[in-house]
């Protein structure tokens, strides 16, 4: 939901105030709201996620810091966010599943580590895993709909349904529609 643009903010705050009758609304934790956690707990290692996005998202709450700051200005960033994001935001961020199973269907944001049982799945492998799980075949017994590693098309594969289509840099955002026994996409 963050990082990949200047409006992080907004976006959290969409969220928030979503409301579709009859629809229970499920959101999942990603690498770079993890990254987000923890520079607000341990701002020294922020590096790199000011590298990949966190620039924009502090930017959207009124936080500017150079990319090769020291700790110093990282710790002063840090304190900042937490002083300017909303109580609401922060809840959110820290309350989003890791994963989500309905059906046959099992939904993370990057996958799941093959021959691992689920129950020994680390979140560090739900929200960042990519080769291992996207050149495997392993069957984990329902079909995983994830992002975070993008494809030029959606895929509906035998044990995974990618439909990380790269909105930030392609423009292309794509959904996939699970109704009955059938797997269709909306991009747009």
């Amino acid at each position: 939901y963050i990082d990949r643009g200047f409006h992080s903010r907004e976006v959290i705050e969409a969220l928030l105030t979503l409301e579709l009758p009859d629809v229970e609304v499920v959101c999942l934790a990603g690498n770079h709201e993890d990254m987000l956690l923890n520079f607000l707990d341990d701002p020294a290692n922020g590096q790199l996620w000011l590298g990949v996005g966190g620039l924009a998202a502090l930017a959207s709450y009124g936080v500017y810091v150079a990319e090769d700051s020291d700790v110093d200005a990282l710790v002063q960033a840090s304190h900042e966010l937490k002083a300017k994001m909303p109580k609401s935001h922060l809840a959110f961020l820290q309350g989003l599943k890791e994963d989500y199973q309905i059906g046959d269907y099992y939904f993370v944001h990057a996958g799941l580590r093959p021959d691992v049982p689920l129950v020994a799945q680390r979140r560090e492998d739900k929200l960042g895993i990519r080769r291992e799980f996207t050149k495997s075949g392993f069957d984990f017994g329902f079909k995983i709909v994830h992002g975070h590693t993008g494809v030029r098309q959606p895929e509906n594969r035998s044990n995974r349904i990618a439909v990380d289509t790269g909105a930030f840099a392609t423009g292309i955002l794509t959904a996939v529609v699970l109704q009955n026994d059938g797997v269709s996409f909306i991009s747009t």
